[in-house]
């Protein structure tokens, strides 16, 4: 940590006075349109950066901002049925979201679960995980040693208080995302300002950092949605870039009942002096200067806004999905599968109320997987073809869950490649759950559906892709924006609060050094190298060829 906030403040010019543009800079942009961090994206990974940034002790009073197309959900309490969406979350998650205080919030309206079986079309054999028998053997061999990974949190347990040993949990997207929202505001003094039903139009950034100390040159990228220039202030050497991005599907649940509007910006005066002002609206620290560009914004980046607002950053996080508009703007560029494939998802009710394993069986078209949620319900999700996906929708609730237990019951004709796919997932499953080894067992049927509940069955386009990189001076890709996954090992949302996580860490170093929160070097090193590196691993290898393979619509990007 030393070298590196060593290597970072070595680039900063040695005049402790603001350069006369940046005072200029400072005195005619309104505060309000100052932020250290801007969050692109309100949804679950966007959310967390911002509820992990207002509990740590070195990053509680940068000011912040959370941009989103949509109305922002403030209101926890779910509907009467679990939402089509849900997110599996591994114990390592949960500690993440103990640290954001949301757990006990999510912990009422989520359903965890001990035990996991994976298994083929076959029926021949399956690979199963018991988290309790797990603990038990690591007891006996190791009786001074607990596995953090199989215990939920600190002073938190599980459903039914009894702190049972799990392997995860299952919640609603729309319950995490409103905890997290919600944790951002908890606090009377919160420095996070929630802006919703705004877009994001044009994206300026510092096009490199200075080549050495007191370095006056430099660029700013300047990217646009649209071919006609951008009116506000630019570097005198810049490039426009144009992307026209299409809009991200509509989310299958209702409108909440409790939504955020407006943008809950503190009032002036509204705050003591010195609290949640940003470090670029205010006399600058020596090692805060880093970047500061003439003639280019003093190397903040901006956002213009579809209404025409200008908002200015020391660091743009991009949360905004898989359809990344920040992503597009910036230039950089994914790589991935188009699967040919679509998502069915369903709140389904079954014969067991009680049950806490989760099911998941490979197909010849793609896996189906059976989750337990609240209210002793369960949730489907099944990954096939896009006719048969239309099909499935349109069924009524017994013909669906007669469709479904055909699936997970009836022995079928499988391939090799889908039959060495299990063993491969299974191989992923064990390395998110780190210390759980599996056990080849008989196969034991899964609970009996009797009809989809609630919302009717819906699907979603399934994909990889991957950022070739993740930043760029003052911007930070993150959750899907960064990588985006299949289904099928419960990846998803864990990869993205692990970023969350990652994130806040390299921007408090950042802080405890003096360094700028933007800084390329810091941002690299503690966040982009290491998450990478973990992400790519999860997203490479057999899993992703198999199931490019296994579907003839399949093609690579």
């Amino acid at each position: 940590m030393l070298n590196i906030c060593l290597k970072s403040l070595s680039s900063r010019p040695s005049s402790l006075l603001l350069s006369s543009n940046f005072r200029k800079h400072a005195l005619s942009t309104q505060v309000e349109d100052i932020y250290d961090i801007v969050i692109v994206g309100g949804g679950m990974v966007g959310a967390a950066v911002g509820a992990l940034l207002g509990r740590n002790s070195f990053t509680s009073k940068l000011r912040v901002a959370i941009l989103d197309q949509q109305a922002l959900n403030l209101d926890i309490k779910p509907p009467e049925y679990p939402e089509l969406r849900v997110s599996t979350i591994i114990p390592s998650s949960l500690v993440t979201l103990s640290k954001a205080g949301v757990w006990p919030d999510v912990e009422i309206y989520s359903a965890p679960f001990s035990k996991m079986q994976v298994w083929d079309a076959s029926g021949e054999g399956c690979i199963c995980w018991d988290a309790r028998e797990l603990e038990q053997k690591q007891q006996q061999q190791h009786p001074t040693f607990s596995s953090p990974a199989l215990k939920p949190p600190k002073a938190h347990m599980v459903a039914g208080g009894n702190g049972e040993p799990l392997m995860g949990c299952v919640v609603e997207n729309t319950v995490l995302q409103a905890s997290l929202l919600a944790a951002t505001q908890s606090s009377t003094d919160s420095c996070v300002s929630l802006l919703p039903l705004v877009t994001v139009k044009a994206l300026g950034l510092p096009k490199q950092q200075p080549k050495r100390a007191g370095d006056i040159g430099g660029e700013m990228t300047s990217s646009t949605s649209s071919s006609a220039p951008f009116s506000a202030p630019r570097a005198h050497n810049t490039h426009v870039r144009s992307s026209q991005m299409a809009q991200p599907e509509p989310t299958a649940s209702e409108q909440p009942s409790k939504l955020i509007t407006t943008s809950t910006t503190s009032q002036p005066g509204s705050t003591p002096a010195g609290t949640c002002t940003s470090t670029a609206a205010n006399e600058v620290p020596m090692q805060q200067q880093s970047h500061v560009l003439p003639g280019s914004e003093n190397g903040l980046a901006w956002l213009q806004l579809q209404d025409g607002r200008v908002l200015r950053a020391r660091l743009v996080v991009a949360a905004d999905g898989a359809s990344s508009r920040v992503r597009a703007l910036a230039g950089l560029r994914t790589s991935g599968y188009e699967y040919g494939q679509r998502g069915v998802v369903a709140t389904v009710m079954t014969d067991d109320t009680e049950d806490r394993t989760a099911w998941q069986r490979f197909l010849p078209a793609g896996p189906l997987a059976l989750l337990p949620v609240r209210g002793g319900l369960h949730n489907i999700v099944w990954s096939t073809t896009p006719e048969a996906a239309r099909k499935l929708e349109r069924l009524s609730p017994q013909d669906f869950a007669e469709a479904v237990n055909r699936a997970l019951q009836d022995s079928l004709p499988v391939d090799q490649a889908m039959r060495g796919l299990v063993g491969e997932v299974s191989r992923q499953v064990a390395s998110l759950l780190s210390s759980i080894t599996p056990k080849s067992k008989k196969v034991k049927s899964p609970p009996h559906i009797q009809s989809w509940v609630g919302s009717q069955p819906r699907s979603f386009p399934l994909q990889m892709q991957h950022a070739g990189r993740y930043v760029l001076p003052r911007l930070a890709l993150v959750g899907d924006a960064a990588h985006a996954v299949h289904p099928l090992a419960g990846q998803g949302v864990n990869l993205g609060i692990a970023d969350a996580e990652a994130l806040v860490q390299a921007v408090a170093m950042a802080v405890e050094c003096g360094a700028d929160v933007g800084d390329p070097l810091i941002l690299r090193d503690q966040y982009e190298n290491k998450r990478m590196a973990a992400n790519s691993a999860m997203m490479t290898g057999k899993v992703e060829e198999t199931l490019s393979l296994s579907s003839p619509n399949s093609r690579r990007r």
